[in-house]
């Protein structure tokens, strides 16, 4: 006795349709390349970025910061006899951390710039600090030797 139909009887095959499967290699790939990447690339800009504004200032020549930028330089010892040592303007945003600044200017800020001094000191023969033109200028913990001129809606919180 054999399997399959009866001697003279067709034979009948079945086939079932199987669904492919899905390739998980190409979503994985599309994933990377419209979530993935572009948040590599703008953390690589940004590092760039970072570490410019963080190590690129040496306290030798005024650091100047305008537009949108945020600049933050820590234990800087800067001189600049006859000149600014940190001018800020236009809603830019400097956070200084225990450096000492001196020179004919402190700190020059305008045009809403916000400058952040912790734990340092501002020496001025002009002025320490020149804040105008709705500037903030934040002193915390920082000692201040030379007038303070504020104009124009500037303010400066602080000894």
């Amino acid at each position: 006795m054999g399997y399959g139909p009866p001697p003279g009887e067709p034979q009948m095959h079945y086939f079932a349709a199987v669904p492919p499967k899905p390739r998980r290699s190409s979503v994985i790939g599309i994933v990377i390349a419209l979530v993935l990447l572009p948040l590599v690339i703008a953390g690589f800009v940004a590092s760039i970025f970072f570490v410019r504004t963080q190590s690129g200032w040496s306290g030798t020549e005024t650091l100047e910061c305008g537009g949108n930028d945020e600049v933050t330089v820590s234990d800087i010892n800067a001189t600049i006899p006859g000149d600014t040592a940190i001018s800020a303007s236009g809603n830019c945003v400097v956070h200084v951390k225990r450096c000492s600044l001196k020179g004919s200017i402190g700190i020059e800020a305008y045009d809403n710039a916000h400058v952040i001094v912790e734990q340092g000191s501002v020496d001025g023969t002009e002025s320490a600090i020149d804040a105008r033109d709705n500037a903030r200028v934040e002193l915390h913990g920082t000692k201040v030797s030379g007038p303070k001129k504020r104009n124009a809606n500037a303010k400066i919180v602080g000894p």
